[in-house]
Protein backbone atom coordinates (compact mmCIF):
# COMPACT_ATOMS: atom_id res chain seq x y z
CA UNK A 1 0.00 0.00 0.00
CA UNK A 2 1.31 3.68 -0.62
CA UNK A 3 0.24 6.35 1.12
CA UNK A 4 -0.47 9.70 -1.10
CA UNK A 5 2.94 11.02 -0.30
CA UNK A 6 4.32 8.58 -2.38
CA UNK A 7 5.56 6.40 1.04
CA UNK A 8 4.95 2.66 1.29
CA UNK A 9 3.57 1.30 4.23
CA UNK A 10 4.45 -2.00 5.46
CA UNK A 11 2.15 -4.97 6.36
CA UNK A 12 1.96 -4.76 9.41
CA UNK A 13 1.04 -0.98 9.15
CA UNK A 14 -1.14 -1.40 6.27
CA UNK A 15 -3.21 -3.84 8.77
CA UNK A 16 -3.32 -1.28 11.63
CA UNK A 17 -4.72 1.13 9.22
CA UNK A 18 -7.42 -1.26 7.81
CA UNK A 19 -8.21 -0.84 11.93
CA UNK A 20 -8.40 2.85 12.09
CA UNK A 21 -10.49 2.74 8.94
CA UNK A 22 -13.00 0.61 10.52
CA UNK A 23 -13.30 2.73 13.56
CA UNK A 24 -12.87 6.30 11.32
CA UNK A 25 -15.69 5.04 8.90
CA UNK A 26 -18.12 4.26 12.24
CA UNK A 27 -17.83 7.65 13.22
CA UNK A 28 -18.37 8.90 10.05
CA UNK A 29 -21.68 7.07 10.29
CA UNK A 30 -22.24 7.77 13.88
CA UNK A 31 -21.79 11.75 13.40
CA UNK A 32 -24.88 11.52 11.02
CA UNK A 33 -26.88 10.62 14.08
CA UNK A 34 -25.46 12.55 16.65
CA UNK A 35 -23.08 15.70 16.99
CA UNK A 36 -19.38 14.08 17.63
CA UNK A 37 -16.91 15.20 19.93
CA UNK A 38 -14.01 17.35 19.36
CA UNK A 39 -11.30 14.93 19.80
CA UNK A 40 -13.70 12.69 17.13
CA UNK A 41 -13.70 15.04 14.64
CA UNK A 42 -9.85 15.72 14.55
CA UNK A 43 -9.65 12.30 14.27
CA UNK A 44 -11.30 11.93 11.48
CA UNK A 45 -9.90 15.34 9.90
CA UNK A 46 -6.22 13.64 10.48
CA UNK A 47 -7.28 10.37 9.10
CA UNK A 48 -8.97 11.65 5.82
CA UNK A 49 -5.45 13.34 5.17
CA UNK A 50 -3.75 10.63 4.80
CA UNK A 51 -6.68 8.43 3.31
CA UNK A 52 -8.40 8.45 0.07
CA UNK A 53 -10.54 5.47 0.98
CA UNK A 54 -11.82 6.81 4.10
CA UNK A 55 -12.39 10.58 2.11
CA UNK A 56 -14.27 8.70 -0.86
CA UNK A 57 -16.57 7.10 1.72
CA UNK A 58 -17.20 10.81 3.99
CA UNK A 59 -18.15 11.62 0.53
CA UNK A 60 -20.55 9.07 -0.41
CA UNK A 61 -22.55 9.26 3.22
CA UNK A 62 -22.88 12.55 2.58
CA UNK A 63 -24.39 12.26 -0.59
CA UNK A 64 -26.51 9.80 0.06
CA UNK A 65 -28.15 11.81 3.24
CA UNK A 66 -28.32 14.78 0.35
CA UNK A 67 -30.31 12.49 -1.82
CA UNK A 68 -32.96 11.09 0.41
CA UNK A 69 -33.48 14.23 2.10
CA UNK A 70 -34.15 15.68 -1.70
CA UNK A 71 -36.34 12.34 -2.03
CA UNK A 72 -38.06 12.97 0.76
CA UNK A 73 -38.96 16.31 0.08
CA UNK A 74 -39.87 15.81 -3.38
CA UNK A 75 -42.30 12.73 -2.17
CA UNK A 76 -43.74 15.42 0.70
CA UNK A 77 -44.42 17.46 -1.82
CA UNK A 78 -46.81 15.43 -4.15
CA UNK A 79 -48.53 13.85 -1.17
CA UNK A 80 -50.23 17.42 -0.99
CA UNK A 81 -51.76 17.28 -4.24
Amino acid sequence: MVRRDGARLSKTHTGEMMDDCRKITGMISEGLDRELTWSERMRIRVHLLMCSGCSAFQKQMIFLREAMRTLAERIGGHGDH
